[in-house]
């Protein structure tokens, strides 16, 4: 999430002004990262649940459709064409993926709605801050983790004032649960 919405920042951290203009392109790899991350999570359940042969074609899909956009693109668009495959790639095999994962569980939007609470609590610093040299993108860092440790720790204990509803909204309601819940539908 950080390097999709900051890349300049991370980027600043390490290396010298003139690397900035890699931004705009880990930007485009960091989202399709992100989703072929989310395909190889969707393939491993998907395999888990006796799923192979159609998670191994999907998984090729999204290999050939990955290498048909770097023959085509890349000559033409060169880093960016090739950021652009890793997000085809990822899509594809998302999309491809969803729907063996949909037919086995009911999904909850208000269980995906808090999962997604902690990351846009932490996107919203690294959005807003500015980043004006090493020493501020090391703080905009810093808010963010803070931020995002804090939102959980939030969702984990819950105000409540007896201790079995308390003892239930934490079990409810902690992130790694949360997020059990939805892949497995516990």
């Amino acid at each position: 999430v950080a390097l999709l919405i900051a890349p300049q920042t991370f980027i600043g951290l390490i290396y010298p002004d003139s690397y900035q203009l890699a931004a705009s392109y880990l930007r485009i790899a960091a989202a399709g990262g992100g989703l072929l991350s989310l395909m190889t999570l969707l393939m491993g359940i998907a395999q888990a649940g006796g799923q192979r042969r159609p998670s191994a074609v999907v998984a090729l899909v999204a290999t050939l459709a990955q290498i048909l956009v770097l023959v085509l693109v890349v000559p033409a668009w060169g880093a960016t064409g090739a950021a652009w495959s890793l997000v085809l790639a990822g899509a594809v095999g998302v999309a491809g993926l969803a729907p063996l994962f949909l037919q086995r569980q009911s999904l909850n939007a208000a269980k995906l709605g808090q999962a997604l609470v902690p990351l846009v609590a932490m996107a919203l610093p690294l959005a807003l801050l500015p980043d004006s040299g090493r020493l501020a993108a090391l703080f905009k860092l810093a808010v963010a983790g803070a931020t995002y440790l804090l939102v959980l720790a939030a969702m984990r204990y819950p105000a409540v004032t007896s201790r079995r509803a308390a003892a239930g909204a934490v079990a409810s309601t902690k992130a790694t649960g949360i997020v059990y819940e939805i892949l497995i539908g516990a």
